[in-house]
C-alpha cells in the first residue's frame, strides 16, 4: 500500500531527562503501529462483496462500498505513517543525544 499522505504533521515529541525516555518512546510507538498493521489486515479481510450488495443498488452500490472502504483503510495508513515518522524522529534524537 502506497504512503498516505498526512494532512497536519505530527507534533514529535522532545526527548530529555524528565520525560519518558526515547526508549520506551519509540517502543509504545512501535506496537500502536503493529496493532493497526494488524487492524489493516482485518479490515482487509472485511472487503465489501459483490454478493452483498446485488438485492438494493447493485454496481453502483457496491462501487460506493469499495470506495467507503478504501477511504477507511487510508486514513488507517495515514495514522500508521505519523506513528512512523515520530518513532524516526524519536530514534533520531535518541541517536544525538547518544553522540553528545
Amino acid at each position: 500500500m502506497a504512503l498516505s499522505p498526512v494532512v497536519n504533521p505530527p507534533i514529535f515529541p522532545i526527548v530529555n531527562l524528565n520525560g519518558t525516555s526515547a526508549e520506551s518512546l519509540i517502543e509504545d510507538t512501535l506496537r500502536a503501529i503493529r496493532a493497526l498493521r494488524l487492524a489493516l489486515t482485518k479490515m482487509g479481510e472485511a472487503h465489501p462483496h459483490g454478493r452483498d450488495y446485488q438485492v438494493h443498488g447493485g454496481a453502483m452500490l457496491l462501487a460506493s462500498a469499495i470506495q467507503d472502504h478504501e477511504s477507511r483503510l487510508k486514513r488507517v495508513q495515514s495514522v500508521i505513517d505519523e506513528l512512523t515518522a515520530i518513532a524516526e524522529d524519536v530514534d533520531r534524537q535518541r541517536m544525538e543525544r547518544e553522540r553528545k
